[in-house]
């Protein structure tokens, strides 16, 4: 029964002189009744338990490990170079070993050079940051496994 229907049924009972009425319909049950200048309205909806057969999905999803050695984040936005210049060799590279103070890389900012050094004594596990990549700040750029 749609909702269009049911305000008709309740009109049509509001302006009668009818004191009680129970209508009913496959999906539906609307008992209503007057009294003392009070009009009461229940309804009842058949449908009230829906079976459906769910199955559960199980699916897995990545988890993100938390990195097992020292992250080295940006101090400041700007350009992440791995080298000193374009075809030079790289300050340092995965598996390499690294000393507190050792440049790692350099962030560009405002035409500026900026040196990043290790600030601590460790072997590169990851290099996070793509040379040319725009960097934010505390975006990671080497994770360090420290000694």
């Amino acid at each position: 029964m749609d909702l269009d229907k049911i305000k008709a049924i309740l009109e049509l009972f509001e302006e009668s002189k009818i004191s009680k009425l129970e209508v009913e319909d496959e999906n539906l049950r609307i008992a209503m009744e007057k009294g003392g200048g009070q009009m009461t309205y229940t309804l009842s909806d058949s449908l009230n338990t829906v079976q459906a057969d769910v199955t559960p999905k199980i699916e897995e999803v990545p988890v993100a490990l938390e990195p097992s050695g020292y992250i080295v984040k940006a101090p400041l936005v700007g350009t992440f170079y791995t080298a000193p210049s374009p075809g030079a060799k790289p300050f340092v590279e995965v598996g390499q070993k690294v000393s507190a103070g050792d440049v790692l890389c350099i962030l560009e900012a405002m035409k500026m050079l900026n040196e990043i050094k290790s600030p601590v004594s460790g072997t590169v596990k990851k290099v996070l940051a793509i040379n040319g990549d725009l960097i934010g700040y505390e975006d990671e750029l080497f994770e360090i496994e420290e000694l």
